[in-house]
C-alpha cells in the first residue's frame, strides 16, 4: 500500500539515482538521459565469451572422448565431432568437482578467455569448445573463474596441440 502512495506522489517527477534518470509517469518508470554533471554509471562488467548455442553445448558436453590432442594434470584436449559442423570441435576438459551455479565459468588459457565452461552431467568435469586451438600449446596455463570472482588455476598443458 505504501509503495502505491509513494509512486502516485512521484508521478510527473524525475528521480536521479546512480547517474540514471527515471521519469515517472502514470506509475511507470522510463529511462531518461542523465542530468548534466551527474556521476557516470559504473562500467559494465564483461561477462566473458558468449556461451555456445545449446545444440553445440550439448554435443560438447555429451560427446564420447575423441582423438587426444593434448593433456596436462586434470586437463585433456580432444577433438569431437559435432553435427552440422564442417570440422570437429576442439574440446578442453578440466577434471574436478564443479557444482552447478547460476553462471557458467569462463575458461582462461594464459589469462585469455577462450569460452564458457559447460559442466558435465555428473559435475565431475568442465568442458569448453575452444575456437582457436593454437592457444593450447605446451606450457599454456589453464584456469577458470565464475563471473568477476577469483581465478582458479588448474595447471599447465604438458603436451599441447600439435
Amino acid at each position: 500500500m505504501r509503495a502505491r502512495v509513494l509512486i502516485r506522489s512521484l508521478v510527473g517527477m524525475a528521480v536521479v539515482a546512480a547517474g540514471v534518470t527515471l521519469t515517472i509517469t502514470s506509475g511507470s518508470a522510463q529511462p531518461g538521459p542523465p542530468p548534466a554533471g551527474a556521476p557516470k554509471a559504473a562500467a559494465q562488467v564483461d561477462a566473458g565469451p558468449q556461451p555456445p548455442p545449446a545444440a553445440v553445448a550439448a554435443q560438447v558436453r555429451n560427446a564420447a572422448p575423441g582423438r587426444e590432442l593434448g593433456k596436462g594434470p586434470s586437463l585433456r584436449v580432444d577433438e569431437v565431432a559435432t553435427a552440422g559442423a564442417k570440422a570437429p570441435a576442439v574440446r578442453l576438459t578440466i577434471s574436478g568437482t564443479f557444482p552447478l551455479r547460476d553462471l557458467d565459468p569462463t575458461v582462461l588459457v594464459d589469462n585469455t578467455p577462450v569460452g564458457r565452461g559447460i559442466t558435465a552431467a555428473d559435475a565431475g568435469s568442465l568442458r569448453v569448445a575452444v575456437g582457436d586451438p593454437s592457444v593450447l600449446k605446451t606450457g599454456a596455463v589453464v584456469a577458470y573463474r565464475y563471473g568477476t570472482g577469483p581465478v582458479t588455476v588448474v595447471g599447465a598443458l604438458t603436451q599441447g596441440v600439435r
